[in-house]
Formats: structure tokens, sequence, C-alpha cells
């Protein structure tokens, strides 16, 4: 019962708590001995993990499906809406790529997105499309990015596959702010919120606002952007989101280093404590985020 609890858990937003019941299900899991639960925990807990910023969490249990899920087992789905095969490789990407891993982060996510199109899954492909792309945003490879997430969402809409569309959406938006189509972007991110918070499913949903206030600050609206920020870091906090939390921080140096240019001292703080959660977090990427606008203000 408890892993279909982590899964609603993490459906809403609530990926502290998703985290939690999903470690009780592995325990269960461990003391039955039991492989196909152990396949459905594995893969509902790394992704709580995932959300709730644990990357090595997320990346220890979803290497052990994909070193579980081989030959003829590549076809099962053990209860799952896609197959955990190819999807647990995707997702485990995105965990890698948030630790700097990214050479083995592609390879990894690359493999499971072939294999969601072998077995011919639209479910499977778009989150697996999903997955690798959000890789290569962290990477700062947008182009790469917005190929993937253009089909992934073109899949999403033909097959009404509503529960997949924000996120993929979102991340759709963001990339084409941080490629320079920012209006677009930014439009296509807002709605993705909108649909996020009509459905009720949550997860991601306060990385989509970060998106936001990131895409608010490209276009210069600094006051709206400080205010998403801000709700972005309330979200992140009060659902136990570490990685977003340290993210929206992040942005918000970012905005207060725009707003104040003749004042760098008023957003090292924010730096300081957006690195040192990152680095608690192995948010490699992140942390050199920080620190190179750490370096850039002590030059000022």
């Amino acid at each position: 019962m408890s892993v279909y609890m982590c899964h609603y858990r993490w459906v809403n937003g609530q990926s502290a708590q998703a985290r939690e019941l999903g470690l009780q299900a592995r325990a269960l899991a461990d003391s039955l001995d039991e492989f196909s639960l152990t396949i459905t925990v594995n893969y509902y807990l790394g992704l709580a993990c995932l959300s709730a910023g644990d990357y090595p969490g997320a990346e220890t249990y979803l290497k052990e499906n994909v070193a579980l899920l081989e030959g003829d087992l590549i076809h099962e789905r053990f209860g799952v809406a896609g197959y955990p095969a190819g999807m647990s490789r995707t997702y485990l990407a995105w965990a890698l790529a948030e630790q700097g891993a990214f050479d083995e982060g592609v390879a990894c996510g690359r493999e499971g997105v072939q294999m969601a199109r072998d077995i011919n899954h639209t479910w499977s492909v778009v989150t697996a499309s999903w997955g690798l792309a959000t890789l290569y945003i962290v990477k700062g490879e947008t182009r790469e990015a917005l190929e993937i997430l253009e089909h992934a969402l073109s899949l999403a809409r033909e097959m009404s596959l509503g529960a997949l569309t924000p996120g993929v959406k979102g991340s759709l938006g963001y990339a084409l702010a941080v490629s320079g189509r920012v209006s677009e972007g930014l439009a296509m991110v807002q709605e993705a919120i909108e649909d996020a918070e009509a459905s009720g499913r949550l997860a991601f949903h306060a990385l989509l606002v970060t998106y936001a206030g990131e895409g608010l600050l490209f276009a210069d609206q600094l006051e709206d952007a400080r205010a998403v920020a801000k709700r972005a870091l309330a979200l992140a906090r009060d659902r136990g989101e570490r990685g977003v939390e340290a993210r929206a921080l992040c942005l918000m140096g970012d905005i207060i280093k725009r707003s104040t240019p003749g004042e760098p001292q008023a957003c090292v703080s924010r730096y300081e404590v957006a690195l040192t959660l990152a680095g608690e977090l192995g948010m490699r990427p992140l942390a050199a985020r920080c620190r190179l606008a750490l370096e850039q203000l002590s030059g000022c």
C-alpha cells in the first residue's frame, strides 16, 4: 500500500512525504524479496527522491532498476503507467545531470528513449524524452532539448496525455526562453503552470514556477520575477523539494543582481545560501553557477 501512497503523494507535489513513504515501501519489498514489487518501488521512490532533491538516492534506486530490467523484462510494466526499463533510465539521466555526470547521463537517457521507441508505447516515449531533454537543459544544450521536447509535446497532445503535458510544455517553454524566444517561451511556461494547478498534478510544479521566474528575468520584468521566485522558494520549502529550493535561491540572487547593479553585496547572501545547499545536494552544475556569480561580484 505504501508504494501507491508514495506515488499519490508525489503526483500531488508532496515530495518529502512521498520519499518517506517510498523508503517504507522499499523496506517492505526487501523483507518480502518480491521482484515485481521491488521494481515498482524503485521507480516511484526514484521519482520521489528526484523531486525531493535527493539525487544520490534517485541514482541508487533507478540504477538498480536499470541493472535488473534487461532482456525480456524490458517489455514488462510491473503495474506502472509506462515501461519502467526505459523510464528509469531517463529519470536516472536527469538525476545524473543534476550532479554533473553528463556523459553517463546522456548515454543512459538515449538508451531509455530508444527502449521506449522500440516498445512503441507513447506514454513511455514522452516520459523518457522529457527526462533526456531535462538533462540537456541542465547541461546548457538547449538546442538538443528543444528538438526532443517539441516532438514529445506533439505526441502528448496527439494522444491526449494530459498528465504529461504540463511538464513537457513547461520545459519546452523554458528552453525556448533560454534560447532567446522569451515571450513565446514564457507564455508556454505560464500555461503549463496553470494546467498543472487545474489538474492537481503538482509533481515538478515548483520547478515550473522557477522556470517562470527565470523567464521573467530574461524579459527584464524584475518585480514580477522577484515575486515568482519568492513563490517558487516558498513552494519548494513547503514541499521538501530541496533542489528547487537551491535553484530558486540562486534565481533570487540573479534578480537582485540585475535590480541593484550598484550594490553587489545585496545578492551575495542568496548566492552563498544557494551554493551551500547545492553543495549539500551534490548539484555540481548549480554550485558552479553560484560560484561564478560570487566571483564576478567579488571583482566589482
